[in-house]
């Protein structure tokens, strides 16, 4: 249950300059810093970034009932790819991702079912009243 505690504050980078993030839940848009590094024109994951993605996926998948995914099928993997191919974006199962040269990761979340239900597990008193 910790690691889903850890993906669901992940996803709610505290203090947040972008709208699509919140303090409450996690909504179908998230914008992430510090998962892409920029050194001179050289794209690449960070090591924190690639922990973090392997981490978001297997939280993902385990919330779908699913086993962990294993190297090359995981997002770390697949977005590490793509970003080697000269790529701006992938996709996953579970997610759209889309990076930029400033270093923001935009995720946007394939299953809403899946949210609802990590932010219903992780979230608590922290959801907002609707």
């Amino acid at each position: 249950m910790e690691f889903i505690s850890e993906t669901f504050n992940l996803l709610r980078p505290p203090g947040s300059e972008y709208k699509t993030n919140t303090e409450y839940e996690i909504e179908e848009k998230v914008i992430l810093d510090y998962i892409i590094d920029n050194n001179y024109g050289f794209i690449t994951m960070s090591y924190s970034g690639r922990r973090n993605l392997t981490s978001l996926d297997n939280c993902f998948h385990l919330l779908d009932g699913k086993e962990v995914a294993k190297y090359p099928n995981n997002a770390a993997t697949i977005m590490n790819s793509a970003i080697n191919d000269k790529k701006w974006e992938c996709e996953t199962e579970y997610f759209e991702f889309r990076w930029y040269k400033k270093g923001s990761l935009h995720i946007r979340f394939k299953r809403l079912d899946l949210v609802r239900r990590l932010n219903q597990l992780a979230g608590g008193n922290h959801l907002k009243n609707n």
